[in-house]
């Protein structure tokens, strides 16, 4: 029985230190909150401005006009007006 009571005894004092631990590295205010992910943000990507997506080159953009006459002729329909270079 007194085995039993020293487990339980070491248990809730482990359990207590966690528990003290986890409570003091939570934030207190939404400031705290607001702080706590503009780091966690920064870590993950270090650039803040956004990305733009790049121009589409000469070539891809005749691989598409060709691409897509191709698929009109199969089908058959004649193309949109603009479209014709």
């Amino acid at each position: 029985m007194a085995y039993l009571l020293i487990v339980v005894a070491v248990s809730a004092i482990g359990i207590a230190v966690l528990v003290w631990r986890q409570r003091s590295h939570t934030p207190r205010t939404v400031d705290d909150s607001i702080d706590r992910f503009a780091r966690e943000r920064s870590a993950i990507s270090p650039e803040s401005r956004p990305r733009m997506a790049r121009p589409v080159s000469d070539a891809v953009r005749r691989d598409q006009q060709r691409r897509r006459r191709v698929t009109v002729q199969r089908l058959g329909r004649p193309e949109p007006d603009g479209q014709n270079e």
